[in-house]
């Protein structure tokens, strides 16, 4: 006969509990049961041969005259059993017992590696009722334990009960469904804390938890009775709000539903990739959203009303944070929006702009003091987004494009874009009438003119001649630079 395996596992005391018995086999160091450590990187091979554990006989066997079951010696010094395609472990009882489970840990125990003669395997656990269990490797495997329990003949197991929805914090009323996979097995469940028994509430339908609650759970069939299953459903308050405004008049920790659509301006991430950041308008107001929602936005989309979770407060900014992801849907809609047109004495004032997207044109950045300046004022400027990365000239000019921050009590401005200003050559000071009007240029010229209106991109919205008297150029909102004839104005259309 073949050495014995007796190191194959390190052998746990088998440890009785009520009818189950557990026996766990853990690898251990080889040189206690006779066998040479493995050089590392290299196997001990096992050859068929036999261990025993409490009421357990693991019987090994190899597939080919290749690949033989094995201790490994890894480069780190830990040891595993290594089985290879075709090879085999048997499990067998001793004492007409029945094996009810086994459950394996390891680096390589999926459910694609393994074929049971019996029983079903879903990783990591095997379940049935069998005296005699075959393992067979369908691939390289690698096992740290394997965790046996038997219970006596005649001798019924039932599985523990599960809940759906599983405990934890919600903000309105569940209905929790108790599920048993023995078949036939009644479910008795309480409410106050107490253990269940056949004498507690037989279960027949969802339980409706209105109020922090505990619940537990037995499955009985006939003399098998399971563990007791336990679950913490904490039912929270949640205000209801219908605005950003009045979000913000929220004490901080209160959980929040807005009954309100809310419209994209801006998504991203901080530079590592690390933190998530969503911005969005009601249409009067507009807010940051911390935390990962699990969904890609743009600017323009419409989030649907039901968006939940805490008002947070960072550095004296305030936020949505602790976003509940389940809330954040597909948008019904993309309305773009504009970014609304400041100067950089507003963007640095008390204007009330927290959290705006805005664009701040005709600016110099220096990067090295992390400012925007027009020359008389100026406004901290914060590298917050992945991917964005701050000119480092000081000479030329650039609307940019960001959101509005306050960072202990002063004002940041994060950048999403930068754009070059481009002028209009060959201009001069003659007097053209030229007012921005809701929606388009209002022009007035005492002679036919050519008219050439520039956005803020340096891009050419308009080329074409108007005539003596008032003419209009339709446009979007927007900063322009609008020359007709040799003169040259700027405007802002809203």
């Amino acid at each position: 006969m073949k050495k014995l395996l007796l190191s194959l596992f390190a052998i746990f005391a088998a440890v009785a509990s009520g009818f189950a018995t557990e026996t766990t086999f853990n690898f251990g160091d080889p040189a206690l049961y006779g066998y040479a450590l493995p050089a590392s990187g290299a196997g001990t091979n096992l050859a068929d041969g036999t261990i025993t554990a409490g009421n357990i006989v693991i019987t090994s066997k190899k597939g080919n005259s290749n690949n033989d079951n094995r201790f490994w010696l890894n480069t780190d010094g830990s040891i595993e059993f290594r089985g290879y395609t075709g090879s085999s472990l048997t499990f067998q009882t001793t004492d007409g017992s029945n094996i009810s489970s086994m459950v394996l840990t390891g680096a390589k125990t999926g459910t694609d590696l393994f074929t049971f003669q019996t029983g079903t395997y879903v990783s990591p656990e095997w379940t049935g009722s069998s005296s005699e269990v075959v393992m067979t490797f369908k691939g390289t495997v690698n096992i740290s334990s394997i965790v046996v329990t038997t219970v006596a003949p005649g001798e019924v197991v039932v599985d523990a009960p599960k809940f759906n929805p599983t405990g934890g914090v919600y903000y309105e009323a569940q209905n929790v469904a108790i599920s048993c996979a023995t078949q036939n097995a009644s479910i008795y469940y309480t409410l106050d804390g107490t253990e269940p028994t056949a004498s507690s509430t037989l279960y027949t339908n969802p339980i409706n938890i209105t109020e922090t609650t505990t619940l537990k759970a037995i499955a009985i069939l006939g003399d098998g009775k399971s563990t007791i299953s336990e679950a913490y459903y904490s039912i929270e308050s949640i205000t209801k709000v219908a605005s950003i405004t009045e979000f913000y008049a929220l004490a901080t920790g209160t959980m929040v539903e807005f009954t309100c659509p809310l419209t994209v301006t801006y998504q991203g991430t901080n530079q590592s990739g690390s933190s998530h950041y969503l911005f969005v308008t009601d249409g009067q107001n507009a807010m940051q959203i911390f935390g990962n929602v699990n969904r890609a936005y743009v600017n323009g989309d419409v989030i649907p009303a039901g968006v939940q979770g805490k008002m947070g407060v960072y550095e004296g900014a305030k936020q949505l944070s602790s976003p509940v992801a389940a809330t954040f849907v597909a948008p019904t809609a993309n309305n773009p929006v504009n970014p609304q047109n400041v100067s950089v004495e507003e963007a640095g004032g008390d204007t009330g702009l927290y959290c705006y997207y805005v664009k701040i044109t005709n600016a110099t950045v220096d990067a090295t003091a992390k400012t925007l300046s027009d020359g008389a004022s100026s406004v901290a400027i914060y590298n917050r987004f992945k991917d964005i990365t701050i000119p480092t000239d000081t000479e030329n000019k650039y609307d940019v494009v960001a959101i509005m921050n306050i960072y202990k009590g002063g004002v940041q401005v994060f950048p999403i874009s930068f754009e070059m200003v481009t002028g209009i050559e060959n201009v001069d000071a003659n007097a053209v009438s030229v007012v921005a009007g809701y929606g388009q240029i209002e022009i007035n010229s005492a002679d036919n003119a050519q008219v050439v209106v520039v956005n803020a991109m340096g891009q050419m919205v308009a080329n074409k001649t108007v005539g003596a008297g008032a003419s209009n150029v339709a446009v979007a909102p927007g900063f322009y630079i609008v020359k007709v004839g040799n003169a040259v104005t700027k405007v802002v259309v809203k």
